[in-house]
């Protein structure tokens, strides 16, 4: 996963300094694929494919592949963040994770930007460039960061948006929207952010980053404090002490 994951942020890095050549489809209004997306996708499955040709995958461009007899199957974005890309933001990256029997058992989340790399196995830890993770310890939501994602799939329910951004923004210190749900709940697991709100993503967007909190001693769940799953939703995450009490002060519960 190491290996495929830099292989494809060695691409992304040169398209990045080269975005003016690229060639960009639209897939709907503010929602775009390159081929930055598509080459980084292949390197990913080719290397992935190539040790193990009959687990699953399931890419954001197009790689669909069955989940495999014995229960694997790869999740893969290679290019997480595809608007900041093209327009030149360096919140960008690539993430991949490992699906047993439909749950996470491994991930990686990899800027190339900043050579940052962060994975996770289950039942392992969480690293971010061989340093152990550990959530926020922050106690008040006053003092703290809150990442929110999701906004492209919520362009239907902007008062919900609204009412979102204006309450989490009221209660903590700082909100920050990257623009990149992988990225979000990478920076959760490394304690950046105390707590983050991602809707309206797909299981290549989360389920990386799920594992990620997880292993480092964060939560994840849906909005009705049940145990959030990358397939469907949204979820909230983070330091378990700030958990319900930002669920409640935005007025989700």
């Amino acid at each position: 996963m190491e290996h495929a994951a830099r292989e494809a942020g060695v691409s992304l890095l040169r398209y990045f300094s080269h975005r003016d050549e690229l060639i960009i489809d639209t897939k709907k209004p503010g929602d775009f694929v390159s081929q930055a997306d598509r080459e980084a996708e292949k390197i990913i499955v080719d290397i992935l494919r190539a040790a193990h040709p009959d687990w699953g995958i399931l890419g954001e461009e197009g790689s669909n592949e069955a989940v495999s007899a014995d229960g694997y199957r790869w999740i893969i974005d290679p290019l997480d963040g595809t608007t900041n890309f093209l327009h030149g933001v360096p919140n960008w990256c690539v993430t991949i994770a490992l699906e047993k029997d439909n749950d996470i058992i491994a991930a990686i989340i990899f800027d190339a930007i900043r050579n940052e790399f962060f994975h996770a196995e289950k039942g392992q830890g969480a690293f971010l460039n061989g340093k152990r993770l550990s959530i926020s310890p922050e106690q008040d939501l006053g003092n703290c960061i809150a990442g929110i994602d999701g906004a492209l799939y919520l362009e239907d329910d902007m008062a919900y948006l609204s009412k979102i951004w204006e309450k989490t923004y009221a209660a903590c210190a700082s909100t920050i929207v990257l623009c990149t749900a992988a990225m979000t709940l990478a920076y959760t697991a490394a304690g950046r952010f105390a707590v983050s709100h991602v809707a309206g993503v797909q299981p290549w967007d989360v389920a990386a980053g799920f594992l990620l909190i997880r292993e480092a001693g964060g939560i994840v769940t849906d909005l009705g404090l049940n145990p959030a799953h990358h397939s469907k939703g949204q979820s909230v995450a983070g330091n378990p002490d700030l958990h319900e009490k930002y669920i409640k002060i935005i007025g989700l519960k």
